[in-house]
């Protein structure tokens, strides 16, 4: 189970890295907002995929010790 969602988080990490990357590119090399909008999407969200995760995790191992 653990494994699985490990590889779910290292999945969702590359996609939203690559696409954080990509954003600028797609709007407009030279727009402020197309970089910090890439940068957020692209540091924030794995981010908030490892907090989540780490909150998981958590709960499945102390519902595990119930």
């Amino acid at each position: 189970m653990i494994k699985i969602y490990l590889l779910a988080v290292a999945t969702g990490l590359s996609v939203a890295l690559i696409y954080g990357l990509l954003v600028p590119s797609l709007i407009s090399a030279k727009s402020d907002l197309a970089v910090m909008l890439g940068v957020i999407v692209g540091f924030g969200a794995p981010v908030i995929g490892l907090i989540g995760g780490r909150k998981f995790i958590n709960s499945l191992i102390k519902a595990k010790g119930k």
